[in-house]
């Protein structure tokens, strides 16, 4: 009886082994892939202008979103490496977005301005685009939560009935053709 145990014990160890060791192995060998294509163009400025109703009171934001090549980094699970960038506000390089409103102390609404990865050419521009249709939302709010942020999607009605935010028009620059080498 007891060598039965000892051999199921063993079965679940070794099954318990491979079902960790394939995501675990997927993860480790993509570090090992090789690194996608660089981008010829690695920075751009994409001016933009944001008007919008708060409390019946009209606000125009002028700026420009500054994107940049940031290297590669690994997605995991199998996905293999990827381009990154980092973009920010040439008024702010704190921030990345437009904000809305401050809700509370830890609460806050943003505008998304649209990826750098849209901006620079890199991927389908339906991706990533500012205000695409299928994403049905104008702001994103973030609330701490469990000691980090948890950001959703606010829809426009929301926007209007909750917060008083109506977005009138978002002109954002147009993305730029790249070549990757």
């Amino acid at each position: 009886m007891k060598s039965s145990m000892w051999v199921m014990l063993l079965g679940l160890v070794l099954i318990g082994i491979v079902v960790l060791s394939v995501p675990l192995g997927c993860i480790l060998s993509d570090y090992f892939k090789p690194n996608p294509q660089r981008p010829e163009i690695t920075y751009g400025e994409f001016p933009f202008r944001l008007e919008y109703e708060i409390n019946g009171e009209r606000v125009v934001v002028e700026d420009t979103v500054i994107c940049k090549f940031d290297g590669f980094g690994v997605l995991g699970w199998g996905d293999g490496k990827h381009r990154k960038w980092k973009s920010w506000l040439a008024s702010d390089k704190n921030m990345d977005f437009v904000l809305l409103k401050t809700i509370d102390d830890s609460s806050k609404l943003f505008y998304t301005l649209g990826s750098a990865a849209y901006y620079m050419g890199d991927g389908p521009a339906h991706m990533y685009a500012p205000d695409y249709p299928t994403v049905h939302y104008h702001a994103v709010i973030e609330k701490p939560f469990n000691g980090g942020t948890l950001s959703s999607a606010v829809k426009a009605d929301e926007l209007l009935n909750k917060y008083g935010i109506r977005i009138i028009n978002f002109e954002p620059s147009d993305p730029i053709v790249n070549t990757f080498i």
